[in-house]
């Protein structure tokens, strides 16, 4: 990331709410949709006892996730400003503004959009939708005509490979079963002018003894014919 990026922070206090039911309040970014609701004293320990299955509604469940920020006149003088997901678990529709930036499948990958043109100086809004897996997972095994789920049950009665989604969440033998959503990882908006670092390689040869050579590749994101130098350290 270029070190003269001007970065947003949009971790923190958000609010979360079910889409057609009572259950909402403060969210904590990064999280997830269990924790909020047992902080929120809306549900008990889910690894005690049978709750295990009382709350396996909450993975059925489309959920909202929203905040206000307020942005600086300076950002909007860098060239680019990009809203970076580094973690969203999974499929999310995102909005700035109440205005469709883009959608998500993948919870293990991070996500970059331009954001500029949806941004204004001062009060913002941001509202991460979350589609449930479980319900996915049942469309997407039902039209491959795959017939009943292979795992009989309430708890295991769900295919976790039907999408990029950490897989355990679906129920192990070492685990519950908790099929959750939320923004896992950290949320920024990143603003930065002529170029950024966007990947590192290092290769070490140990061929000579008592040294160590390094090879150094740097992928670069450029937005003019600046000139650029890279520096190791």
């Amino acid at each position: 990331m270029n070190t003269n990026a001007t970065v947003l922070n949009l971790n923190g206090q958000w609010m979360y709410h079910r889409k057609g039911g009572p259950e909402s309040g403060a969210a904590t970014v990064p999280g997830d949709i269990y924790n909020d609701l047992l902080r929120n004293g809306q549900i008990h320990d889910p690894f005690y006892r049978d709750n295990e299955e009382r709350l396996l509604w909450i993975g059925e469940c489309d959920w909202s996730f929203e905040r206000r920020f307020d942005v600086s006149p300076e950002m909007f003088q860098r060239s680019r400003v990009l809203l970076r997901c580094e973690g969203l678990d999974t499929l999310a529709t995102i909005r700035i503004n109440g205005k469709l930036l883009a959608e998500t499948d993948n919870m293990f990958r991070v996500w970059e959009w331009d954001v500029k043109d949806l941004l204004r100086v001062g009060g913002n809004t941001i509202q991460v939708d979350f589609a449930s897996a479980v319900e996915f997972s049942k469309n997407v095994y039902t039209a491959r005509d795959k017939g009943p789920y292979l795992f009989p049950g309430k708890i295991y009665a769900a295919m976790p490979g039907m999408m990029r989604k950490e897989p355990c969440n679906f129920g192990w033998d070492w685990g519950i079963k908790a099929v959750t959503c939320g923004i896992w990882r950290d949320i920024n908006i990143v603003a930065f002018n002529t170029a950024r670092l966007t990947d590192i390689k290092m290769v070490q040869d140990h061929k000579k003894p008592g040294r160590v050579g390094l090879a150094i590749e740097a992928g670069i994101e450029r937005l003019d014919r600046a000139a650029l130098r890279v520096r190791a350290s």
